[in-house]
Parts: C-alpha cells; structure tokens; sequence
C-alpha cells in the first residue's frame, strides 16, 4: 500500500525546483535504512554527492528505491556492495547520479521492462517486494526532465543512473 500511495504522491506532485541536498539526503536514507544495510552486511561507498536542483520528496523517493534494491538484490552469500556518486556529464549545468552494485545483474532483454509498473524478475515467494519502486524511479526522472537508465550484465551487477540539473 505504500508504494501505491508514494507513487500517486509522484505522479501527481508539482513542484518548484529548489536545491536538494544528495550527501545530506543519502546520509538520512542509509540512517534509515540501517536494518537492511546491517542484514546485508552492506559495504556502502559514497562518493561526493553535490546539490542538485529538484523535488526533495521525489529524489528522496528515487534514491531510497534505487538503494533498497541495490541491497535487497545480492546473490546469496555474497556481502552487498553498493557505490553511490554523481559524476560529471557532457553538459555542465547537471550530474549523473548513479547508483552500483555487486548483485545478480538484470539481462539485457529485461532491462526496459523492469521500469514497467508491477513488473517484477522475480517472484513474490523469492525476494518481497511491489513492483512499483523502478515505476517510481522513472516516473521521478522524467518529473525532472530526465530518464533513467541502467547498465547490467547478469552476474555483474547493475548501475543505474540519472542525469539531473546542478544546484
């Protein structure tokens, strides 16, 4: 239910643009998440993180989704790894904020498909979870201008990143 509620909360949120935060605001996240990053034995690197200028709720949303499925997605066994940065791009006024890990990949025919509303790579019975999370992470980027994209070979890991506009 609250997946649902966020993601009616994103699809219908205006806003005005105002500077966010990201090392502040993933500080707060991974302090949040401190239960999932303890049983995941989570090894967790932030690298620097500038403002960026957007929707505090809704990046709070992309980011809390993007890091809760970097470390709920591991291979079993294995510690999870997750790197977090915003590197720079082409033009100079925005960020790739990306978001890595060490977990089981997504193959290259599902890639497109795991941004589907309830569309999930695995069962419910295997790994709990909505199907709304990715949903929301490209519905947050384009409320931003912007998309989200990810980049993964199954065994690999995958990276997902997202262009947005510099504070």
């Amino acid at each position: 239910m609250d997946d649902v509620l966020d993601y009616s909360k994103v699809v219908g949120h205006q806003f005005t643009p105002e500077p966010v935060d990201l090392q502040q605001m993933v500080q707060q996240i991974l302090q949040d998440m401190d239960a999932l990053v303890a049983s995941s034995q989570a090894e967790i690197q932030v690298g620097a993180l500038p403002a960026v200028l957007g929707s505090p709720f809704q990046i709070r949303v992309l980011l809390t989704n993007l890091l809760s499925n970097a470390l709920k997605y591991r291979v079993e066994g294995q510690r999870a790894r997750v790197r977090i940065e915003g590197l720079p791009v082409d033009t100079a006024d925005k960020v790739r904020l990306s978001v890595s890990d060490n977990g089981p990949g997504i193959p290259q025919e599902q890639q497109e498909k795991v941004f589907d509303l309830f569309k999930r790579l695995h069962r419910h019975d295997e790994l709990p979870g909505s199907g709304i999370g990715l949903a929301l992470c490209k519905r947050v980027a384009e409320n931003h201008g912007a998309v989200v994209h990810v980049a993964s070979e199954p065994g690999k890991g995958a990276t997902f990143s997202v262009d947005l506009n510099l504070e």
